[in-house]
């Protein structure tokens, strides 16, 4: 992809293709593999070069959700995992990216939201709203806002 650096880390090229490859794993696997991620950090661009895109992830997010679930319609789709970062022209927070999904049309389209609360120095009890730890409990309050207060964030 033009601007990304790292092949290994950069968003897919294609949505079309990377929803044909999830179909094609979730038809495989079928019921062997009871829970699927949506990519791994797609809020940073270290891991969505070259810059975070919400359209596709999103995009990318509803045609994994459909594939997956006509293959296995018990399967778990999680939405992220989400990193902790703060909004720059390239990464967006957990809390701003959470917001952008459901501007996108994410609803209805993920059972569960994974997120990565890392701490580190701190612990998860001296933590703050602020940080990666105090941020689940307010990307939680925003998929309750969308009517997903039933599903799980964490």
């Amino acid at each position: 992809m033009p601007g990304c650096s790292s092949g290994e880390r950069c968003a897919p090229t294609d949505v079309a293709a990377y929803v044909k490859f999830v179909k094609a794993a979730a038809e495989r696997y079928g019921t062997d593999i009871q829970a699927w991620e949506i990519w791994n950090e797609p809020n940073i661009s270290y891991r969505f070069g070259p810059s975070v895109d919400v359209t596709k992830y999103v995009n990318m997010l509803k045609g994994a959700y459909k594939e997956i679930k006509l293959a296995n319609p018990e399967a778990i789709v999680l939405g992220g995992s989400i990193a902790p970062t703060a909004t720059t022209y390239r990464d967006l927070r957990p809390l701003d990216f959470v917001n952008a999904m459901y501007e996108k049309g994410a609803a209805g389209y993920f059972d569960a939201l994974a997120m990565h609360p890392y701490t580190y120095p701190i612990m998860p009890n001296d933590s703050t709203p602020a940080d990666a730890w105090g941020q689940m409990k307010l990307a939680h309050e925003v998929m309750a806002e969308h009517g997903d207060g039933d599903k799980k964030s964490g």
